[in-house]
């Protein structure tokens, strides 16, 4: 079954490279000039690992920082290479450079061999800047399907407790963990990796 998802994930991303925007130019003006030490991953003979420091707030480029930790697989065959694969698994809470390091396992023979298969554990997961909360998130007695009002009345008290949590563990970083703030840590990583699209 995992494989299926995570193949699946692979062709959505693949085919909603063809139609997405990029992200505003206010990212890229900022600081163009984004770089990564790479250096081999643990347990990997092939993928690299390093971290990549972006703004904790997009809208004030030359604030605090955050790391971002970032893995690639180069192209096993760089004669037919096409580019870099950008691979995001999804969430809620998963990070993508286990699956980078473990690429045998989740990505084909033909993708390994034609492109850059790179990917990040989004801020705030696995080993970026981590988020802490007083509450965690998953608890055994809830579930995130709620089938009954009461079910749901549940979760949704249970999510306010955790955001009053992790606001008071990690302060002004929780108003940063959101989509859009990734979309344009994807963007810095774009400009560090020298690829144009």
């Amino acid at each position: 079954m995992k494989k299926k998802v995570v193949v699946g994930c692979v062709a959505a991303l693949i085919l909603g490279t063809m139609a997405v925007p990029a992200v505003p130019a206010a990212a890229t003006r900022v600081a163009p000039n984004y770089q990564i030490d790479w250096s081999a991953c643990p347990a990997s003979t092939k993928a690299q690992c390093g971290t990549l420091r972006v703004p904790l707030d997009w809208s004030k480029p030359s604030g605090p920082k955050i790391s971002v930790a970032v893995a690639r697989r180069p192209a096993d065959n760089p004669a037919r290479r096409i580019g870099a694969l950008l691979f995001n698994p999804g969430g809620p809470g998963d990070g993508g450079v286990k699956y980078v390091i473990a690429a045998d396992t989740f990505f084909s023979a033909t993708l390994r061999a034609r492109f850059d298969i790179v990917s990040v554990d989004p801020r705030g997961i696995g080993d970026s800047t981590p988020m802490r909360c007083s509450v965690p998130a998953l608890t055994p007695d809830l579930t995130f399907f709620p089938r009954t009002e009461q079910e749901f009345n549940r979760f949704r008290a249970h999510n306010i407790v955790v955001a009053r949590g992790c606001a008071q563990t990690s302060g002004p970083q929780v108003r940063h963990m959101d989509t859009v703030s990734v979309a344009h840590d994807h963007e810095a990583l774009r400009i560090a990796l020298g690829v144009p699209r």
